[in-house]
């Protein structure tokens, strides 16, 4: 609870930090952490001004409840050897835009962006192995008229890997440098509907995957 602590940069020294580390530094605005491969828990919990953290790409996990309650950070540029985002890390994050999940991410746990009411745009790599209960609760703005990128080679045996359980009507998915193996799944738009029951989805969830008008195969 370091009241008057506005901009840290830590030492390449340091590649820990603990539980709860910056929990509470109000003033706290931007965090530069070059070599930290591990953090604890809630590491900038409440931290209410803080808009910029850079990440050392040695970083591989983000756990529970990092930066929950961060309500003055607009955007966060992942590390590129992350695997993992555990539960709540951007709970009531409500300044969030926008999120690009790296490729090597295999799990995003339970309520992980829940009230980011202005996150409008979310990608994902195909590859994602789990996603996980409510992670999108409460997100309106994408929900209603946001767009969830699906990054990657989209086949329906891939495409059935994922399982987003939160997801409202009519959010499109559009899936960006795809490359199709099956020619019977090209469509100008292709319904995931027949896919309903191997992506274990509520029947009242539509994801849509508008193609590219010109398809390479």
């Amino acid at each position: 609870e370091c009241e008057f602590l506005e901009p840290i940069e830590l030492p390449r020294s340091v590649i820990t930090l603990g539980k709860r580390v910056f929990r509470y530094c109000h003033r706290l605005k931007s965090a530069y952490l070059p070599s930290v491969r591990t953090m604890g828990l809630c590491t900038f919990e409440d931290c209410t001004s803080i808009e910029i953290v850079k990440f050392s790409d040695q970083l591989g996990y983000i756990p529970n409840g990092t930066f929950v309650e961060c309500k003055n950070l607009r955007d966060i540029q992942l590390p590129k050897m992350l695997t993992g985002l555990g539960q709540g890390c951007f709970h009531n994050c409500i300044n969030l835009r926008s999120v690009h999940v790296p490729r090597h991410v295999k799990m995003i746990q339970d309520y992980c962006f829940a009230l980011c009411i202005c996150m409008k745009e979310f990608s994902v790599h195909i590859s994602i192995q789990h996603i996980g209960w409510n992670v999108f609760n409460k997100c309106d703005v994408l929900l209603k008229s946001g767009k969830v990128h699906v990054r990657g080679n989209v086949t329906k045996k891939n495409l059935s890997r994922l399982s987003f359980k939160t997801l409202s009507n009519n959010i499109l998915v559009i899936a960006k440098e795809m490359r199709y193996s099956e020619p019977r799944a090209l469509q100008d738009s292709l319904r995931v509907s027949l896919l309903w029951n191997r992506l274990q989805l509520p029947n009242e969830i539509l994801l849509e995957f508008v193609l590219p008008s010109i398809i390479s195969l």
